[in-house]
């Protein structure tokens, strides 16, 4: 979640049913090969009635592709800040414009849900690269 959570935190997880994840809380889930922590959006049943979670990181507009309930470890509770543990913060405030981009594209990715858990994961993934392609780089040291 890096403007909420830098990479590589310690985190701590509260265990719940998958009824009771809510859009604001932040969820642990695995993806292949890594944790990530990121901020649930949209709740909602897939086309075989499994539970689908939508998360987003709160530096991006794109959500990620669909989480099932297999994959969540739980919801992220606190963080450690170097010296003591400290409440996850509530997601940063968004433009008009950036909550309106955010919003049509997670209707896109959950419309996409309903056909196909596989083919919403795909549309994420491009609508991701895309994103991170347009994202300004950080000017280099020495720089004008």
């Amino acid at each position: 979640m890096g403007r909420t959570l830098p990479d590589a935190t310690r985190i701590r997880i509260s265990c719940h049913a998958e009824e009771s994840y809510r859009p604001g809380m932040v969820m642990a889930f695995i993806i292949p090969g890594r944790l990530v922590g990121h901020r649930v959006v949209a709740v909602t049943k897939g086309r075989g009635g499994q539970t689908v979670f939508f998360t987003r990181g709160d530096g991006t507009v794109v959500s990620d592709g669909p989480v099932e309930a297999e994959r969540v470890l739980g919801e992220v509770t606190e963080w450690f800040d170097g010296g003591s543990w400290c409440p996850v913060p509530a997601a940063p405030a968004m433009s008009p414009g950036r909550k309106f981009t955010a919003g049509l594209l997670l209707l896109l990715i959950q419309v996409s849900a309903r056909v196909s858990v596989a083919a919403s994961a795909g549309i994420s993934r491009l609508l991701l690269r895309a994103a991170h392609r347009r994202r300004p780089r950080a000017p280099s040291p020495g720089s004008p």
